[in-house]
């Protein structure tokens, strides 16, 4: 063998490693690749398989929420009218009474009158 043969021949050998090395590395990144894009299907069919899970509960979160404050305006509207009633009774007892008895009504308002001067006039003496 001549030292041009054997240079070509070294040649040769140097690239076929070359190829052969190019060849495994581009295999491992598609090995790579493949690798990821298989987790990155299996967290979004896990991350689907939540979200499906969730929205029941979510769904049911959300009417029970809208039921309670349903309640919650049913039960001031109740209360409200309950109020209502109450206070106009009272004025219709009242109206009745000093309807009866003008003077004694006179009379039980003078002194109350007088019993929260008394008490107004005792807080102020106090604070001074």
């Amino acid at each position: 063998m001549t030292t041009s043969s054997l240079s070509k021949s070294t040649r040769d050998a140097a690239q076929r490693a070359t190829d052969e090395a190019m060849q495994a590395v581009e295999d491992a990144a598609d090995g790579a690749r493949a690798f990821v894009h298989d987790a990155v299907d299996k967290v979004s069919d896990t991350v689907n398989d939540l979200r499906r899970s969730i929205e029941p509960v979510i769904d049911r979160i959300s009417h029970t929420t809208q039921d309670l404050a349903h309640r919650g305006v049913n039960a001031a509207a109740q209360a409200r009218d309950n109020a209502r009633r109450t206070a106009t009774q009272y004025t219709r007892t009242t109206q009745r009474y000093v309807s009866s008895r003008p003077i004694r009504s006179v009379v039980i308002a003078a002194a109350a009158g007088a019993i929260i001067a008394t008490l107004l006039m005792s807080l102020r003496r106090s604070d001074n």
